[in-house]
């Protein structure tokens, strides 16, 4: 990843990224070596000024400007529901159902 990021940002990306904070979609078992993993990266080689890891089924909601729902993720091979009051996911009350393969 560290690779990518040094050569790429100011060719493609054409942003000043010192100046930009970054909102990071996290799965809901992400590891924590990951979340360290990617701080370590976006703070050291793009310097961002912060980083917040949201919960994807928690972005699901904002992006449409819901606060509070029932979030149906299907996959190809698995289709999880999660309930989100308040943006705060209830992880106790997740339903996940695996069909396909």
């Amino acid at each position: 990843m560290s690779e990518y990021s040094g050569t790429d940002e100011g060719r493609y990306l054409l942003i000043d990224s010192k100046s930009r904070k970054v909102i990071v979609s996290e799965g809901t078992l992400l590891p924590y070596r990951i979340k360290e993993a990617i701080c370590r990266v976006l703070f050291t080689y793009f310097q961002v000024p912060s980083i917040t890891f949201l919960n994807s089924h928690v972005l699901a909601l904002v992006s449409t400007g819901v606060r509070t729902g029932i979030v149906v993720d299907i996959g190809w091979h698995e289709t999880r529901i999660l309930p989100v009051s308040p943006q705060i996911p209830f992880f106790s009350n997740r339903r996940s159902t695996s069909y396909g393969r």
